[in-house]
Protein backbone atom coordinates (compact mmCIF):
# COMPACT_ATOMS: atom_id res chain seq x y z
CA UNK A 1 0.00 0.00 0.00
CA UNK A 2 3.21 2.37 0.76
CA UNK A 3 4.72 1.76 -2.21
CA UNK A 4 1.34 2.64 -4.62
CA UNK A 5 0.76 6.18 -2.80
CA UNK A 6 4.76 6.86 -3.32
CA UNK A 7 4.05 5.69 -7.01
CA UNK A 8 1.57 8.27 -7.15
CA UNK A 9 3.37 10.92 -5.56
CA UNK A 10 6.53 10.57 -7.58
CA UNK A 11 4.08 10.67 -10.72
CA UNK A 12 2.42 13.60 -9.52
CA UNK A 13 5.75 15.33 -8.58
CA UNK A 14 6.76 14.46 -12.22
CA UNK A 15 3.90 15.55 -14.30
CA UNK A 16 3.93 19.01 -12.17
CA UNK A 17 7.63 19.75 -12.87
CA UNK A 18 6.74 18.73 -16.70
CA UNK A 19 3.94 21.49 -16.33
CA UNK A 20 6.54 24.06 -14.75
CA UNK A 21 9.22 23.26 -17.81
CA UNK A 22 6.40 23.57 -20.57
CA UNK A 23 4.71 26.55 -18.81
CA UNK A 24 7.81 28.27 -18.55
CA UNK A 25 8.86 27.11 -22.37
CA UNK A 26 5.52 28.66 -23.21
CA UNK A 27 6.34 31.77 -22.65
CA UNK A 28 10.22 31.72 -23.83
CA UNK A 29 8.40 30.37 -27.20
CA UNK A 30 5.61 32.90 -27.03
CA UNK A 31 8.16 35.81 -26.91
CA UNK A 32 9.45 34.06 -29.81
CA UNK A 33 6.79 33.35 -31.73
CA UNK A 34 6.09 37.40 -31.08
CA UNK A 35 9.84 38.27 -32.70
CA UNK A 36 9.12 35.33 -35.40
CA UNK A 37 5.87 36.50 -36.07
CA UNK A 38 7.48 40.39 -36.86
CA UNK A 39 10.01 39.23 -38.93
CA UNK A 40 8.17 36.41 -41.35
CA UNK A 41 8.43 36.93 -44.67
CA UNK A 42 7.86 34.96 -47.84
CA UNK A 43 11.23 33.44 -47.09
CA UNK A 44 9.92 32.00 -43.91
CA UNK A 45 11.83 33.17 -40.06
CA UNK A 46 14.84 35.48 -40.30
CA UNK A 47 17.08 35.15 -37.97
CA UNK A 48 19.01 35.93 -35.42
CA UNK A 49 15.84 35.60 -33.09
CA UNK A 50 16.10 36.82 -29.48
CA UNK A 51 15.25 34.15 -27.32
CA UNK A 52 14.86 35.06 -23.78
CA UNK A 53 16.92 32.79 -21.24
CA UNK A 54 15.48 33.73 -17.09
CA UNK A 55 17.85 31.37 -15.48
CA UNK A 56 20.92 33.99 -17.08
CA UNK A 57 19.60 36.50 -16.83
CA UNK A 58 23.08 38.54 -17.09
CA UNK A 59 23.41 37.32 -20.69
CA UNK A 60 21.32 37.40 -24.04
CA UNK A 61 20.57 35.06 -26.50
CA UNK A 62 20.02 34.78 -29.84
CA UNK A 63 18.73 31.44 -32.00
CA UNK A 64 20.95 32.12 -35.64
CA UNK A 65 20.00 28.95 -37.11
CA UNK A 66 16.87 26.34 -36.48
CA UNK A 67 17.65 23.11 -39.10
CA UNK A 68 17.02 18.98 -38.98
CA UNK A 69 13.09 17.65 -38.60
CA UNK A 70 10.19 18.79 -36.68
CA UNK A 71 10.88 16.12 -33.66
CA UNK A 72 14.34 16.30 -33.93
CA UNK A 73 15.44 20.00 -34.88
CA UNK A 74 19.01 21.93 -35.12
CA UNK A 75 19.43 24.81 -33.29
CA UNK A 76 22.65 27.03 -33.44
CA UNK A 77 22.71 29.92 -30.35
CA UNK A 78 24.81 32.76 -29.43
CA UNK A 79 25.51 33.89 -25.96
CA UNK A 80 26.78 36.93 -25.00
CA UNK A 81 27.14 37.86 -21.17
CA UNK A 82 29.85 38.92 -19.15
CA UNK A 83 32.37 36.35 -19.82
CA UNK A 84 32.42 36.76 -23.76
CA UNK A 85 30.77 35.37 -26.63
CA UNK A 86 30.29 31.72 -27.18
CA UNK A 87 28.08 30.02 -29.77
CA UNK A 88 26.38 26.17 -29.31
CA UNK A 89 25.08 23.93 -31.69
CA UNK A 90 22.17 21.14 -30.36
CA UNK A 91 20.48 18.21 -31.42
CA UNK A 92 16.77 17.77 -29.33
CA UNK A 93 14.56 14.64 -29.17
CA UNK A 94 11.16 16.72 -28.56
CA UNK A 95 9.51 13.27 -28.32
CA UNK A 96 11.86 12.00 -25.53
CA UNK A 97 12.63 16.02 -24.04
CA UNK A 98 16.69 15.04 -24.66
CA UNK A 99 19.39 17.02 -26.75
CA UNK A 100 22.92 16.53 -27.13
CA UNK A 101 26.02 19.31 -28.19
CA UNK A 102 26.64 19.00 -31.96
CA UNK A 103 29.21 21.68 -31.38
CA UNK A 104 30.41 24.43 -29.29
CA UNK A 105 32.94 27.28 -30.20
CA UNK A 106 33.82 31.15 -28.91
CA UNK A 107 33.83 31.41 -33.01
CA UNK A 108 32.02 31.11 -35.70
CA UNK A 109 35.06 29.44 -36.59
CA UNK A 110 36.04 26.98 -33.49
CA UNK A 111 31.93 26.17 -33.28
CA UNK A 112 32.62 24.50 -36.87
CA UNK A 113 36.01 22.86 -36.10
CA UNK A 114 33.90 21.67 -33.04
CA UNK A 115 31.42 20.03 -35.17
CA UNK A 116 33.55 18.37 -37.62
CA UNK A 117 35.60 17.04 -34.70
CA UNK A 118 32.46 15.38 -33.11
CA UNK A 119 30.64 14.11 -36.09
CA UNK A 120 33.67 12.03 -36.70
CA UNK A 121 33.21 10.51 -33.14
CA UNK A 122 29.89 10.46 -33.15
CA UNK A 123 30.42 9.45 -29.26
CA UNK A 124 27.70 11.98 -28.05
CA UNK A 125 24.47 10.89 -26.90
CA UNK A 126 21.21 12.15 -26.00
CA UNK A 127 20.63 13.40 -22.53
CA UNK A 128 17.67 14.13 -20.57
CA UNK A 129 16.58 18.24 -20.40
CA UNK A 130 17.19 19.59 -16.64
CA UNK A 131 14.65 21.85 -15.88
CA UNK A 132 14.89 25.53 -15.47
CA UNK A 133 18.40 24.87 -17.65
CA UNK A 134 20.16 26.78 -21.05
CA UNK A 135 19.20 24.12 -22.97
CA UNK A 136 15.81 23.24 -21.91
CA UNK A 137 14.64 26.67 -23.54
CA UNK A 138 16.80 25.91 -26.21
CA UNK A 139 14.56 22.99 -26.65
CA UNK A 140 11.08 24.52 -25.87
CA UNK A 141 12.08 26.79 -28.50
CA UNK A 142 13.54 24.47 -31.09
CA UNK A 143 10.30 22.24 -30.71
CA UNK A 144 7.91 25.01 -31.45
CA UNK A 145 9.88 26.70 -34.47
CA UNK A 146 10.09 23.43 -36.26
Amino acid sequence: MTERVDHRIVRALNLIRRTRLLLAGAVACLLIAVVAGALQGQQGLRFPLSLSVPTDPRASYQILAVAGTKTRPIITTRRSGPSGVSFAKREVDCRRWTFRYLAEGDTMEELRASEESRASRQTDRHGPLTEGSISSYVANAACRLR
